[in-house]
């Protein structure tokens, strides 16, 4: 084999020059020196790829002691003013991306949620909802800022629930205390669907809430909608 050939010419190497001179006879090549041969050569990649990897796992946890970027959300759904005389909800979700994400991790709070039933108290018909939020983020990147979307409900003269609002409103990016308002609006259909909506409470309702926020810019302009109320939050 080639070993055993790399062997006999390292032998020969080593042994002294002929032309009379005397030395130690060559040693011969048995199969114990090529197992051992073997057995060192295993070892010494054992060994390199030993030390490759303690090298990734050092460098791994360094980057893992790194500090991650945190966000707190700490606020209140206060009121909704705008929507008439009778009762009114919030639904509410915050949402970073439309599809998975692994940037924005979760670690405490619910993201979504509904208020109760506000009933308007003055004549400016701002009905107190009164709802605490409290929400803990990490994140890889600052892409996809967490935004809130919300749905408005309410109650009619029959007791029924009805669809009355859609809007969404951005987290601010500075720490603080602020005041944000989320005008919403909701769809209208055609002079039957708003007959039907004025007799029997049947509001129109998106098919997916990705059009109020990440397909608002391509698709909103492809329905009619009218203004409804405003969300307070703070």
């Amino acid at each position: 084999s080639a070993l055993l050939e790399r062997l006999r010419a390292s032998r020969a190497a080593q042994s002294p020059a002929a032309g009379g001179q005397s030395g130690e006879p060559p040693q011969k090549i048995t199969a114990a020196s090529i197992a051992m041969s073997n057995a060192q050569n295993i070892w010494n990649d054992t060994m390199s790829t030993l030390r490759l990897n303690q090298r990734k796992h050092a460098v791994h946890k360094q980057a893992e002691r790194r500090p991650t970027p945190e966000l707190h959300i700490i606020g209140e759904i206060v009121a909704a003013s705008g929507f008439g005389p009778h009762g009114v909800s919030c639904r509410y979700e915050f949402v970073t991306v439309a599809e998975e994400d692994t940037d924005w991790t979760l670690l405490g709070g619910e993201s979504k949620s509904q208020t109760q039933f506000g009933y308007p108290r003055n004549d400016k018909l701002e009905a107190p909802l009164c709802h605490p939020i409290d929400l803990h983020y990490t994140t890889k990147t600052l892409e996809h800022w967490p935004r809130i979307v919300v749905q408005v409900w309410q109650i009619d003269a029959y007791n029924c629930s009805n669809l009355v609002g859609y809007g969404v409103g951005s987290v601010p990016c500075q720490s603080g205390h602020f005041n944000i308002d989320v005008r919403t609006w909701k769809p209208i259909g055609s002079a039957k669907d708003e007959v039907n909506t004025f007799f029997l409470g049947n509001s129109q309702v998106l098919a997916s809430d990705l059009l109020v926020y990440e397909k608002a810019e391509t698709e909103r302009c492809l329905i009619q909608t009218i203004p409804s109320g405003t969300i307070h939050m703070s």
